[in-house]
């Protein structure tokens, strides 16, 4: 991707699909760099709520993606891969 390729647009909206759907009409590349975190003490005593949140938060991106036709979705928010490092797990049948 080369620097002309690229605009530099920020959108701040709410992550609802309805918002999503507006804001990835006609690109090609979406970086979806939001996460819901909190402090430490929320971030410890709210661990679904968290997951919840942020899995949310990508699929609405990367859905509202799929139905505009984005070529590239990039998802760097800081709660979901941890939710994909809890959920990739092999069965005991799975072959190594």
């Amino acid at each position: 991707m080369t620097e002309d390729m690229l605009t530099h647009e920020f959108h701040l909206v709410d992550l609802m699909m309805d918002y999503c759907l507006k804001v990835t009409k006609g690109v090609d590349h979406v970086f979806n760099l939001a996460a819901d975190m909190g402090g430490m003490g929320f971030i410890q005593s709210n661990h679904s709520v968290i997951m919840y949140n942020n899995t949310m938060i990508s699929f609405n991106t990367i859905e509202a993606a799929r139905i505009n036709g984005v070529k590239r979705d990039t998802d760097m928010s800081g709660g979901v891969p941890f939710f994909y490092r809890c959920v990739c797990t092999k069965r005991e049948h799975d072959e190594a």
